[in-house]
């Protein structure tokens, strides 16, 4: 998790802030997977029941860590739980 560093927070200018400094110390280096952050969202989101729970999943695309049986369960799992809108950040 990148920001904030535990559970959830509002997103005001404060946090916005915080939050673009964060994003800008980011440097890849390891294989994405896709399903595992799937289910970490759905874990947060879980900690404050009925608030919106939109999430933003950066990535460049390759699930490169788990199989594609993990991926598609984690996405049927998270079903109905969230909104989560994905960005293409290039590729390796």
């Amino acid at each position: 998790m990148l920001y904030p560093y535990h559970g959830l927070s509002v997103a005001d200018e404060q946090n916005r802030a915080a939050a673009i400094q964060a994003i800008a110390q980011v440097q890849a280096d390891v294989g994405t997977a896709i399903g595992s952050w799937l289910r970490g969202a759905a874990a947060l989101f879980a900690l404050s029941p009925g608030g919106v729970a939109h999430c933003i999943l950066l990535t460049d695309g390759k699930n490169e860590s788990e199989k594609d049986w993990q991926l598609d369960s984690a996405i049927a799992d998270c079903v109905g739980l969230f909104q989560c809108d994905a960005r293409g950040l290039g590729t390796k």
